[in-house]
């Protein structure tokens, strides 16, 4: 049996899946798991850099979309769903995952530098920037004294 041949990836198995197979989903639990927490936490992780909670967020996201898609391409193989228990649609999810890394690999290498020193020197340009002057309010002409007084008269 060849893993990779085109007959074994688009036939549905009638067999169950495996005992090493429940590798598999506790896999994808754990990432599910560790994105969702990082998803909810991305605060506390980067607490000072915007960029970083941006990158977090889009990286869980993309972590919690493809671990959830496992989930049922796993549970789909479990009950033996046809068509969507073949090893296709997992060789996929995984092809997927790895050029998903693939991208936030090159994301964190060459975009992220980049984004960090914009917002280093958006800072210092704010920073340093001389305070806007407030506006002019027109001279008001000297409040002179009516003639007579009411109330009481200072001494």
């Amino acid at each position: 049996m060849n893993l990779f041949s085109w007959n074994f990836m688009t036939t549905s198995p009638v067999d169950n899946p495996p005992s090493a197979y429940i590798i598999v989903p506790i896999v994808f639990a754990i990432i599910f798991l560790a994105s969702a927490f990082a998803y909810w936490r991305r605060g506390k992780l980067a607490p000072r850099n915007p960029v970083a909670r941006r990158f977090i967020r889009r990286l869980t996201r993309a972590g919690m979309w493809t671990s959830v898609i496992g989930l049922v391409l796993v549970a789909a193989r479990y009950v033996q769903f046809d068509y969507l228990d073949m090893p296709l649609w997992m060789y996929l999810l995984v092809l997927a995952m790895i050029i998903v890394a693939a991208y936030f690999v090159y994301d964190r290498s060459e975009r992220y530098p980049l984004a960090v020193w914009r917002l280093q020197e958006a800072d210092a340009q704010r920073r340093y920037r001389p305070a806007a002057s407030k506006p002019r309010e027109p001279q008001r002409a000297a409040r002179q004294r009516p003639e007579r007084l009411r109330g009481k008269r200072k001494r």
